[in-house]
């Protein structure tokens, strides 16, 4: 499988408690080298500035990077209380524009990918065009998972708005990963079943919605799976865990015709990222041992 993923990277103050870390974060960061881990081909194809430049090919060791200059190299602190590490308490945003254009370059590497990965962190990063642009000229299933397309930095801090943006770019997608509350809010829709069926009516064909450690749902047609979530034996670090379930997912999607037994992968990858810092780690192999300890039914 080979895979092409777009957005920005940035630096990341990960605060837990009272433990402050730097570290390299953004999507295609924890996307991308989780499913290398997994044994995935991926191009990474980011936004920083060239400042970083060495910095970021030494976090993105193994995977080729088509880099796209910015003005500056976002930079987000988080803050999580270990207690409750689905709710990220509070998020700062040194601001700089990440925009993304579809060259004619950018286009012809595309046609040799069987994935098109899309994570863009603010609403400037990708316009609902280029999403149009990939499928009529790259014809290729584009992969969506998170709030960014409605996201915008006022003050330096995190506001949610516009929510038609993402609308406009729904039609081409055909995986879709959010929380339960980012599908509510980008559909400005209650329930989350309300949300599904307009986005399935909009052409999207799997919709994955997410919600922290209480699990995940799996919506295909008319088909609904219920995936648990897996504890963790010793919680380190939740960000970018909801990446890592994406890059599970989808490295299970040439694994396993099953659905449930995606969703499965996808949350026991997201699990074992849970246990330190930075990108998942593992490989396959670790995923289908931990499984297999708990359900005693996957087989690799």
């Amino acid at each position: 499988m080979k895979i092409a993923i777009f957005g920005p990277v940035c630096k990341d103050s990960i605060k837990i408690d009272d433990v402050t870390k730097d570290q390299i974060g953004g999507i295609p960061y924890y996307t991308g080298i989780a499913m290398h881990n997994l044994g995935v081909d991926v191009t990474a194809y980011i936004t920083y500035n060239s400042s970083d430049d060495i910095w970021v090919h030494e976090n993105f060791q193994g995977i080729p990077i088509h880099h796209i200059e910015a003005v500056g190299t976002l930079h987000f602190s988080r803050f999580y209380s270990s207690q409750n590490p689905d709710n990220c308490l509070s998020v700062k945003i040194e601001y700089f524009p990440n925009p993304i254009i579809l060259t004619d370059d950018i286009s012809q590497k595309l046609k040799n990918v069987d994935y098109i990965i899309l994570a863009p962190l603010l609403y400037d990063n990708l316009s609902p065009d280029f999403f149009k642009q990939i499928k009529e000229l790259i014809t290729k299933p584009i992969v969506y998972g998170n709030f960014g397309m409605f996201t915008y930095a006022i003050n330096n801090k995190f506001v949610q708005k516009n929510p038609e943006q993402f609308m406009a770019a729904a039609p081409y997608i055909d995986y879709l990963f959010f929380d339960e509350k980012e599908i509510q809010f980008a559909t400005s829709t209650s329930g989350v079943v309300n949300a599904v069926n307009i986005l399935t009516k909009l052409g999207v064909k799997e919709i994955i919605v997410t919600n922290g450690s209480k699990g995940s749902t799996i919506f295909i047609n008319n088909e609904v799976y219920n995936i648990p979530a897996y504890p963790t034996n010793n919680l380190i670090d939740p960000t970018g865990a909801g990446d890592t379930y994406l890059a599970g997912y989808m490295t299970a999607v040439s694994l396993f015709k099953d659905p449930a037994s995606r969703g499965k992968f996808a949350a026991m990858t997201a699990t074992l990222s849970l246990e330190k810092r930075g990108a998942f780690s593992g490989n396959k192999k670790i995923v289908l041992t931990n499984l297999n300890k708990i359900i005693c039914q996957i087989k690799f």
